[in-house]
């Protein structure tokens, strides 16, 4: 295990007032910073959105996040725009059919946020490659696929554009890619790794034990 350098922690307590990284965080995020893809495996409550989020803000590049569900990406935008941005400034966005205002798009590409939100179906709008162009000349720092377990376990069925993800790679092939998920068998990981064409990535999983849930049954007697 390779520990936090100082200029980490320093960016964590800046950026989000904790003295210390939980679990696996700080290597995921080294990895990051590194630019190299990475793969987490971890259970919800483990501190995922910390991995892409952290590198975002310490680089002063902007990470851009795929996520499903639109009142999920609202309320980490919100949150974060409260707790790092100290409620002045506006470090992240989300961009689908929720967002209203035209000009954050422009905003966006331009590299005025640390995080984007962003659904699959927006990037297959056509956006992929107008974010694709603008990388040319305003750098992109990485892409987050949170719920990546979508490329490959409901597919179709669910959400068709995350099977579609793996064109970022062909498009921005210089960009790291961070696929995180808290549901993943180890055929569906496989799966992920390939599908999004991760190179060599930094995986870091852990046990889905959760000490806070409990199951217990009981036999109930028969009527007769």
């Amino acid at each position: 295990v390779v520990p936090p350098t100082s200029s980490h922690r320093d960016a964590l307590k800046k950026w989000f007032g904790f003295d210390d990284f939980r679990h696996h965080q700080s290597q995921v995020v080294q990895a990051a910073l590194a630019g190299r893809d990475s793969a987490v495996f971890w259970a919800t409550g483990n501190g995922k959105s910390l991995c892409y989020q952290l590198p975002a803000l310490a680089s002063g590049r902007t990470v851009y996040v795929v996520s499903p569900l639109i009142s999920l990406m609202h309320d980490q935008v919100l949150k974060l725009n409260a707790t790092a941005g100290r409620g002045r400034t506006k470090l992240a966005c989300y961009l689908g059919s929720a967002q209203l205002d035209p000009a954050v798009e422009e905003r966006a590409l331009a590299g005025s946020y640390a995080l984007v939100y962003v659904t699959p179906e927006k990037l297959a709008t056509g956006f992929l490659e107008r974010l694709a162009e603008r990388h040319r000349q305003s750098p992109i720092m990485m892409l987050a696929v949170d719920e990546a377990h979508c490329v490959r376990e409901w597919g179709h069925d669910f959400r068709p554009d995350y099977r579609n993800l793996g064109r970022f790679r062909q498009l921005l092939p210089d960009v790291p890619i961070m696929a995180l998920t808290a549901t993943a068998m180890p055929r569906v990981r496989s799966d992920i790794l390939a599908s999004l064409g991760l190179r060599e990535p930094r995986i870091s999983a852990q046990a889905r034990f959760r000490p806070d849930r409990a199951l217990s049954c009981e036999r109930r007697a028969g009527s007769g």
